[in-house]
């Protein structure tokens, strides 16, 4: 099932609870949340179009990773950890490690407080040496967390890095190009259609419109008295 999201920027009205959940939550951050929701927007739909996911679980997926506070200065740039920490979720999915949403919270919670919670990634078959755990560890005791980010995701990019891109089927990626096709036409004519749909609803609820509706459907079941006529009297001469 294809769901693309929309937000009216202005009001902070969307046609997804996963975007006003993102709206509701960036209101508490230093961010502009107009153009940080954009931007994950732009970032889900490449994700999207490249692993023929469709672009709700690549949200859902970015949902997960919000709640972790080390990763809220990097919202704002594209191919920064959070973009980086998402990709990595779905490529661990992909490559057999768990559910992309669950790979996100532990992803998560080992980038946030490496110290504590290095070690929930060995059951998404990410192992560290000894030396490479110590030195993740004093970087993120250092103050240096970015750094010790750094490691962590450059090494689960080492292992599965581009698995959901090169496991999607040209189908599947193909469907989402068209999808995204398909939202900017819509985006497009979308106000003209509006406009069409109050006017029909004006016209439906006024006297003439009432006149009018009522000669249409009498028409119509005139037209489908005569057909059933004409059915019935084929039926005579082919007796």
């Amino acid at each position: 099932r294809h769901t693309r999201f929309k937000c009216d920027w202005s009001s902070d009205v969307c046609s997804s609870d996963l975007l006003l959940y993102m709206v509701a939550k960036l209101k508490g951050m230093s961010q502009t949340t107009v153009g940080v929701i954009k931007r994950l927007q732009e970032y889900a739909t490449k994700v999207s179009v490249a692993t023929g996911l469709d672009d709700e679980a690549v949200i859902a997926v970015q949902k997960k990773l919000l709640v972790f506070k080390s990763l809220d200065k990097e919202l704002g740039i594209m191919g920064g950890s959070f973009d980086r920490a998402t990709m990595a979720a779905i490529d661990l999915a992909a490559s057999g490690f768990g559910e992309a949403e669950t790979n996100a919270v532990k992803l998560g919670r080992a980038l946030d407080n490496p110290v504590k919670a290095l070690n929930a990634l060995n059951r998404l078959g990410v192992t560290f040496t000894d030396n490479e755990s110590a030195k993740i560890k004093k970087l993120a005791e250092s103050n240096k967390l970015y750094l010790a980010q750094d490691m962590i995701l450059a090494s689960i990019e080492g292992k599965v890095g581009g698995i959901a891109e090169r496991s999607a089927t040209g189908f599947d990626k193909l469907t989402q190009t068209f999808n995204e096709m398909g939202d900017t036409i819509g985006n497009a004519i979308n106000p003209q259609l509006e406009q069409i749909n109050k006017e029909l609803q004006a016209w439906i609820a006024s006297p003439q419109g009432k006149q009018d509706l009522k000669a249409i459907v009498e028409g119509f079941v005139a037209i489908a008295k005569a057909l059933a006529g004409a059915v019935e009297l084929m039926a005579e001469w082919n007796k």
